[in-house]
């Protein structure tokens, strides 16, 4: 790459137009595909369709991706809670402090909510929630607690064959454990997704 650098100050030179040429961290990503993560890309992209198609009156989005969160408030209003809530002002974006454990909602009050790849890492501490043994299963019940009847809930979570704690990354769960957690709603729609190192599951459930 320092070749690169030293053959582009030559062009530059040749070209005549005084162009100022700092040289910094030298990046080598001629790749013969754009890099993509398999998992966050496509979940996101089914979740937001879901919404789009839905248009609930508001949603509720706790701990998903900012690129996420901000694109969905751009066609309905979102109130994003995270524990570390995003430092950013966007039209039809409110972002809050709070907890997805004990979330500040009354019981059946939002009408659609979003939560991916956020369950699977509560109770482990990376994030600077408090240690939870139960942290997934207490986030899908809260989940569950503040959408009201006949409202969607939309998560992903990393999934196995058999329940897994990776301490303090992830835990790996099972479909089972989730829809019994979320056992007031019914599976709607799903989507797996196969990144060869990890599985991920994107569940669409209604509220009873």
């Amino acid at each position: 790459m320092i070749d690169d650098y030293y053959r582009y100050c030559e062009l530059a030179l040749a070209d005549g137009r005084g162009e100022t040429i700092a040289l910094g961290r030298l990046l080598d990503e001629r790749n013969t595909v754009t890099p993509v993560d398999p998992w966050y890309l496509i979940q996101d992209v089914w979740a937001f369709r879901r919404v789009v198609a839905l248009r609930p009156d508001w949603l509720l989005d706790v701990g998903s991706t900012a690129l996420l969160v901000g694109i969905l408030s751009q066609v309905v209003d979102v109130v994003s809670v995270d524990v570390r809530p995003l430092p950013v002002e966007l039209p039809g974006l409110t972002c809050r402090k709070g907890d997805i454990t004990a979330l500040p909602f009354d019981d059946g009050e939002v009408p659609m909510v979003t939560s991916l790849s956020v369950i699977e890492h509560i109770g482990l501490g990376r994030y600077g929630d408090t240690l939870d043994p139960r942290g997934s299963e207490r986030a899908c019940r809260e989940l569950q607690r503040v959408v009201r009847s006949g409202g969607r809930i939309v998560l992903s979570a990393p999934v196995a064959d058999e329940p897994m704690t990776v301490f303090n990354m992830h835990r790996l769960l099972t479909r089972e454990q989730v829809c019994g957690w979320l056992d007031g709603c019914e599976l709607m729609d799903e989507l797996t997704i196969d990144g060869g190192k990890m599985v991920v599951w994107c569940a669409e459930f209604v509220k009873g």
